[in-house]
């Protein structure tokens, strides 16, 4: 029995059993991916464009005369450096955000509910 054929058999019964799903689940999870790949993609093009910057702020920084070589190995540091520090800087308000959303109960508890005035 050749090779192929189990293969095609297996991606055979995978089309069948992605015929039988329902079709609101399968519409459902295509949008998930949509949602997934189009945050991805953002995230791709921000941190390219931190990249470049970087990189521009060491021609800028060389142009007003910082002796700073321009080579290939520095503009590659300087764009690696500049994506790093994008990165910690996006974990770091995601550890603001969640300790936020976990302290939001004890928050919500301390608040002082404001005085209501007696009408006369």
């Amino acid at each position: 029995m050749p090779f192929h054929s189990g293969v095609t058999g297996l991606l055979s019964g995978i089309a069948a059993s992605l015929l039988e799903i329902n079709p609101l689940f399968l519409l459902a999870g295509f949008i998930i991916f949509l949602v997934i790949v189009f945050y991805v993609v953002k995230t791709v093009i921000k941190t390219t464009i931190v990249g470049v910057f970087s990189v521009f702020l060491l021609v800028l920084a060389n142009f007003l005369g910082v002796d700073v070589p321009i080579t290939l190995q520095t503009i590659i540091m300087t764009a690696t450096l500049g994506i790093a520090i994008y990165i910690i800087l996006g974990y770091v308000e995601l550890g603001f955000k969640i300790l936020k959303a976990a302290t939001y109960p004890v928050r919500k508890a301390l608040q002082r509910k404001p005085k209501e005035k007696e009408s006369k």
